[in-house]
């Protein structure tokens, strides 16, 4: 096949993710900034800085104020960004894919297109697309794949390992989750390279490389993982690691669940399948050149999710599915592998739209997830933009839905951007999932003649007609006069407080 027509091809298939990833995504185009997105638009428009003391990503930062320079603050752009990012990281899968050869090369080119299309729709990752602040790792991730493709390269690698380590050095700029690239490159490259000690040498190469880089960060920022590190480094045993390592696969290919019980049984149910699959696998693989590439990715899955593990994946919510952007690459591969090993003809297309509906089904679900905390912060945002001589107290704002975040972080950072007096301006309580949890249906002001209490720290008391709103949890109260607006969050929506009896 010529490259003229290897290049066209090419062309189609990103136009082809390009379309079915705007088809999947378009609806998010309408969310606003959430959360920590706030706080970098902050620090670039306000502050006017990108570096500080504290964990290090500026590339967050510089990627906004790009952002900014193209449309101002208006989300939409942001937002088209993030898809187009997710769209070249799944073309480059299918690059990536390709140059990882398992099959001949009919079956090569469609096992290079479903591993991109798998990635494309992979529900258990779209934190990295559908939250801003989540691009990060999504880019960290297109630069690993573009450094991965060119070290698959026959030719002239040192001229692509010199653009690699520019590419790797920007990519941890914005996110970790590639710092274990060297192991990955080791691995997938195993086969490729001529002498095993030229192999070893790229590899020391690499890792002084990302020691150098762990250095500088360490001297700029004073501290290499922040609060972040206390997941990794708190006393946990061996057993706790392991248990962690189980639950994040476990992530890999399950939904999040409220029933904790009920996800360790369906995910060993899932590994005696896998169990089985390789079992028929390797008995019609035995000994051959396909067996040892495809261990080698199962090699670099487990690589790819050692940092996820560490640090941990929340199995009850949403929430960090950006630490599986990466990962999700090998498994993507390593699924397509199984779908072109396992079936053919009829059967094989068959297993692609099952595989296909169960991802569908859940990035839908997390996108309207995601579409319902952007309405609660444009809510919450309007309701303090208004009347703009009232006081406003703010009672329960959430600081996530399952894990969409609305305002853990950046609520008066939120206020400042759009110019809002934050004087008059007052988030009396911030709600956690465990305590909208503890609620089955909304929330209500409850009434006991001279008091309203709000679950689940705030409570109103009336005194010689005045009020005084205070949190019972730590203690801080205000008086209410009547130039003073109380909104609360009932778990649904935003709700103005009547003080009248």
């Amino acid at each position: 096949m010529t490259m003229a027509s290897n290049s066209k091809k090419d062309l189609v298939v990103f136009l082809s993710f390009l379309i079915i990833g705007f088809a999947l995504f378009f609806r998010i185009l309408d969310n606003v900034f959430l959360s920590d997105d706030y706080l970098s638009l902050h620090r670039v428009l306000i502050e006017k800085r990108i570096i500080y003391k504290g964990i290090f990503r500026p590339l967050i930062d510089v990627s906004f104020y790009f952002n900014y320079l193209l449309s101002g603050l208006n989300p939409s752009s942001y937002y088209l960004v993030n898809i187009l990012i997710h769209c070249t990281a799944s073309f480059m899968v299918y690059r990536l894919s390709q140059r990882f050869i398992l099959f001949a090369e009919k079956d090569q080119f469609y096992f290079a297109l479903l591993t991109g299309f798998l990635f494309l729709i992979y529900p258990f990752h779209n934190e990295s697309i559908v939250w801003l602040t989540g691009r990060l790792s999504s880019i960290a991730c297109l630069c690993g794949l573009l450094i991965l493709v060119w070290s698959l390269q026959r030719e002239n690698r040192r001229k692509y390992f010199l653009a690699s380590v520019a590419v790797y050095l920007f990519a941890l700029t914005g996110y970790e989750s590639i710092i274990l690239l060297p192991f990955i490159i080791l691995v997938l490259t195993w086969e490729q390279i001529n002498s095993r000690k030229s192999s070893i040498r790229l590899f020391i190469g690499w890792s002084v490389i990302t020691i150098i880089y762990i250095v500088i960060r360490l001297i700029i920022s004073d501290e290499l993982t922040s609060g972040y590190g206390a997941r990794i480094y708190n006393g946990n045993g061996i057993g706790k690691y392991v248990l962690k390592f189980f639950k994040t696969t476990g992530r890999l290919l399950l939904p999040p669940m409220e029933n904790s019980s009920l996800m360790v049984k369906v995910w060993i149910v899932i590994i005696v399948s896998i169990v089985a699959i390789h079992f028929f696998l390797m008995k019609q693989l035995k000994q051959t050149q396909i067996t040892r590439r495809y261990v080698l990715l199962i090699i670099a899955l487990l690589i790819s999710m050692a940092l996820p593990a560490s640090f941990g994946i929340s199995t009850r919510t949403s929430e960090g599915d950006r630490l599986l952007y990466f990962p999700s690459v090998f498994l993507c591969m390593i699924l397509a592998c199984w779908i072109f090993l396992l079936a053919k003809g009829i059967p094989r297309w068959i297993v692609v739209g099952l595989v296909s509906v169960y991802f569908l089904f859940f990035l839908q679900k997390n996108n309207e997830r995601w579409e319902f905390a952007s309405e609660t912060v444009e809510k919450i945002l309007e309701e303090a933009e208004s009347q703009p001589t009232m006081k406003k107290i703010f009672v329960n704002i959430p600081e996530e839905l399952e894990g969409a975040l609305v305002f853990r972080e950046g609520f008066n950072a939120a206020l400042r951007l759009k110019n809002i007096d934050t004087a008059k301006i007052v988030c009396i309580n911030y709600l956690d999932r465990l305590q909208y949890l503890e609620v089955k249906e909304d929330i209500i002001p409850e009434r006991k003649s001279d008091q309203i209490f709000i679950y689940p720290v705030t409570l109103l008391k009336n005194k010689d007609d005045s009020w005084k709103i205070a949190n019972i949890q730590n203690g801080r109260s205000l008086m209410i006069d009547s130039n003073t607006n109380i909104f609360y969050w009932n778990k649904q929506r935003l709700n103005q407080l009547s003080l009248d009896k």
